[in-house]
């Protein structure tokens, strides 16, 4: 995969109100990194790096507040869903993209702390569901993907005194 079809997937994406499934891997936005096998539904890693923030970076000032709200709009989408692996992949995201906007310092918007409380009640909603989840990283938790969220949890109270489980 090149790093310009991701840009491209990514411009064609904020176009077309498909952000969502962008961020999920879906309609054929999902992408895997070489030499490199994670059990997650697309390397965000990529989406961001190759394709969010250079698109973000390219527009003018009047469009970055639409295409944030398309972002924001997706996480919500995400954390609202029946779906209990979207909970845990916006949990995912957004805390790579926290590490961007305060570790690491290469995020161009903030948006990461906006979530954390709607994300809280939605994981602690589905916790019997993630707790059966055995797809993607939940294979190698005897909680399921519980045991990716508590992880994932646990990093962000260390790193950032952020409590998303409210232990």
């Amino acid at each position: 995969m090149q790093f310009s079809e991701i840009y491209e997937k990514t411009v064609y994406a904020f176009e077309h109100d498909e952000v969502f499934e962008l961020l999920t891997g879906q309609k054929g936005y999902a992408y895997q990194a070489p030499r490199y096998v994670a059990d997650v539904p697309t390397c965000d890693e990529f989406i961001f790096q190759n394709g969010i923030y250079p698109y973000y970076k390219t527009l003018v000032t009047e469009k970055k507040q639409e295409f944030l709200n398309k972002l924001t709009s997706a996480f919500d989408k995400m954390i609202i869903s029946d779906n209990e692996v979207f909970a845990w992949w916006a949990l995912s995201l957004l805390q790579g993209q926290k590490d961007q906007e305060s570790y690491f310092k290469q995020a161009p918007f903030e948006v990461a702390d906006q979530f954390w409380l709607k994300l809280s009640a939605a994981l602690k909603n589905k916790q019997s569901t993630l707790i059966t989840n055995r797809s993607y990283l939940g294979g190698i938790h005897s909680d399921g993907l519980w045991g990716e969220v508590r992880r994932i949890a646990l990093l962000l109270d260390k790193d950032y005194r952020i409590n998303i489980l409210g232990d």
